[in-house]
């Protein structure tokens, strides 16, 4: 339900974003609501977003995530920085690589485990005020204390609904192949 309105509150803003910048900006930073569901335990809390272009070709990127979940009230972390790489293949449209150091508290048990992750996917703007990505990425961390994460594949896909040149909405689904879906919504600063 939430993610029919969440689309729905994305179409109904568009009619609005007449004057928004053309273009791929990896120059970002946003906030937003984020909800992550697994099995039967959901979690609901904050995210960070950002990204700072290097060069037409590179940026370095970080996010985190804190939520609680609806498990003994118990709240998890997760966080990522690394770099990315983008190829412009035709007008308004890159090809996407981002390789990350990634860190992760989950509720339980207490225990912080490093890892990585790598994405390769699409970046593409239909328009002036739309834009949209979708990455194939994999994520594992290392073994700790007698406990071993087991890496995973997982489809990102996002949209911004740009209401100029500065603002717009952000939303993004990452779905797990365990069945895990996490998703935030939040508006986003491009400079």
């Amino acid at each position: 339900m939430k993610t029919s309105l969440l689309a729905v509150g994305i179409l109904a803003i568009l009619p609005l974003a007449a004057s928004a910048a053309e273009g791929l900006s990896y120059d970002y930073a946003e906030a937003a609501y984020a909800e992550t569901r697994d099995g039967g335990y959901s979690a609901q809390g904050l995210a960070v977003n950002g990204s700072y272009a290097l060069n037409p070709n590179f940026n370095l990127f970080g996010d985190f995530t804190r939520q609680k979940t609806d498990f003994k009230d118990r709240s998890f972390h997760l966080w990522h920085v690394g770099v990315g790489y983008s190829h412009e293949i035709a007008n308004h449209t890159d090809l996407v690589s981002r390789v990350a150091y990634s860190s992760a508290t989950p509720a339980s048990p207490l225990i912080t485990f490093g890892g990585w992750s790598a994405e390769a996917g699409i970046r593409t703007s239909f328009s002036p005020y739309l834009e949209v990505f979708a990455l194939l990425g994999y994520e594992d961390y290392l073994k700790k204390k007698g406990y071993d994460p087991k890496g995973q594949y997982h489809l990102d896909l996002g949209a911004q609904a740009k209401l100029n040149r500065t603002w717009s909405l952000s939303a993004d689904m990452k779905m797990g192949r365990m069945g895990d879906i996490a998703w935030f919504v939040g508006p986003r600063l491009s400079w």
